[in-house]
């Protein structure tokens, strides 16, 4: 029991390795600063797009409300405040679950720069392995897939929700793994591993890597902090799979 609890936090532990590493490492810092830029306008798109489409929703209700007898109307402003608050929610969830597939889109390329510098030019730790522009294809599509996977799954799981405390934990333990396999994936496509690989690795890992999924959740509820941890986000799903890989070869 000892031993599974450790190997839970040490996912927890790899996301903040991660960013811990490269916030020390200045000569990866420029690497960032495109995609920062791109993921950073995609975000502010999102906001706005959140913003635009409740306050959209919310004068069609009072438009409609105003067919209302008078007794109902004070159900208005009660109504717009949960279509704020569903809004922002909305907002978040697809951040959550879309953040990767934008740093995949959008900084991908510069992403994968830094771990490839990190890992194999400065630490010689991986080998980097020259992927064909199908490999890489199909690395992006596998990104989508599982992103529009974990986002069905997520709207499906809603009824756990039904159960007491135990089905909103429950959810979010399935979501974290979710989200756990993605970003150790992505990290991982630079050294040929491919998704189906990192998947297979990381069922025979759940502990480690929904520890991992659960950092990585956590952090994507607080706005605007995974533009920050992204690259250590990533730099930790590498560092995850050489602990994971180090714990099987010495098992």
């Amino acid at each position: 029991m000892k031993e599974k609890i450790s190997r839970f936090f040490s996912g927890i532990q790899a996301v903040f390795d991660g960013t811990l590493l490269f916030w020390q490492t200045p000569r990866l810092w420029g690497l960032a600063l495109i995609p920062f830029i791109l993921l950073l306008i995609a975000y502010a798109l999102m906001i706005w797009g959140g913003i635009e489409s409740t306050a959209m929703v919310t004068e069609k209700l009072r438009h409609v409300a105003e067919t209302w007898p008078q007794y109902l109307q004070w159900l208005i402003v009660p109504l717009s405040f949960m279509l704020h608050i569903l809004g922002a929610l909305g907002v978040i969830l697809i951040f959550i679950f879309c953040s990767g597939t934008l740093y995949e889109t959008l900084g991908g390329m510069f992403f994968d720069r830094i771990v490839e510098k990190l890992f194999a030019e400065e630490k010689g730790e991986f080998a980097i392995c020259r992927n064909s522009w199908l490999f890489e294809v199909k690395g992006i599509v596998d990104a989508l897939l599982y992103t529009l996977g974990t986002l069905a799954i997520a709207l499906g799981a809603l009824v756990l929700y039904l159960l007491p405390m135990a089905g909103a934990f429950l959810w979010m333990i399935l979501i974290s793994y979710r989200l756990g396999v993605f970003y150790m994936a992505l990290g991982a496509l630079r050294f040929g591993r491919s998704f189906a690989d990192s998947r297979t690795l990381a069922r025979k890992n759940m502990l480690a890597v929904t520890g991992y999924g659960l950092a990585v959740y956590t952090i994507c509820l607080i706005p605007l902090v995974p533009l920050v941890m992204l690259p250590g986000i990533i730099i930790g799903g590498v560092l995850l799979q050489k602990s994971i890989i180090g714990h099987q070869k010495r098992s």
